[in-house]
């Protein structure tokens, strides 16, 4: 060993001989020198590198690891529009228009209203009739009135003014027929007293029964009969 050879060197050596001394204290060194240069060169092969935690270094924060997952792609598609649509309003179903009413006149304009069955004679409120002949029902079903049936004064007046006639106004042979809401003046005292009935309803010819003969809200005064 090179130690040993160091050692029995110096104790066989004389005090004389500083050559040889020095000679092996300067040759040890080098043999040392040279392991440790070895060592030195060749040990850090095997010594495994470490690589610091950077999360556990203090004030260092770990730089984030790339994701693997893709970002999200932005939608293109449009987001459905909510349109408030108004609701639309019902037409409101108009009223039944009311028949055309009759003017004042005389007793033609009423007849030629009664020209067949269910005809209706609408007079107008106020209206005032001079009756020169009988108006007579001429079918089943026909109905004389004032247009929106009136019970006061604005109903229409029929007013006798043939001398000949008495009745204003017959239903002699017809069923389901009406007056309704008007004024019948007889005109007794301007024409003096004569045969027959104001108003005749009630009766059939040659005495058979009639039907549904009706007289509502008349007002009827000064009869000739």
């Amino acid at each position: 060993m090179p130690g040993m050879l160091i050692s029995l060197a110096l104790a066989c050596s004389s005090v004389d001989t500083p050559t040889e001394q020095t000679l092996l204290t300067t040759q040890a060194p080098t043999r040392e020198a040279t392991a440790a240069t070895t060592l030195s060169t060749t040990s850090p092969t095997s010594v495994p590198t470490v690589v610091p935690d950077a999360s556990s270094a203090p004030g260092i924060s770990p730089t984030p690891e790339p994701s693997s997952d893709p970002e999200p792609v932005p939608s293109t598609t449009q987001e459905p529009v909510s349109i408030n649509t108004p609701t639309p309003i019902a037409a409101a179903t108009p009223a039944p228009e009311s028949p055309v009413c009759i003017p004042s006149g005389d007793h033609t304009g009423i007849q030629a209203a009664l020209t067949r069955e269910g005809s209706e004679a609408v007079l107008c409120p106020n209206a005032v009739f001079e009756l020169g002949d009988t108006i007579f029902f001429t079918q089943d079903d026909q109905h004389v009135y004032t247009q929106g049936l009136p019970t006061d004064d604005s109903r229409a007046l029929l007013r006798v003014v043939g001398r000949d006639i008495a009745t204003a106004i017959s239903a002699e042979g017809n069923d389901y027929v009406s007056i309704k809401n008007v004024i019948i003046d007889g005109n007794r005292p301007a024409l003096g007293i004569a045969d027959g009935a104001l108003i005749n309803f009630g009766r059939g010819i040659e005495d058979r029964y009639a039907y549904g003969h009706v007289v509502e809200w008349v007002r009827a005064y000064e009869p000739r009969g």
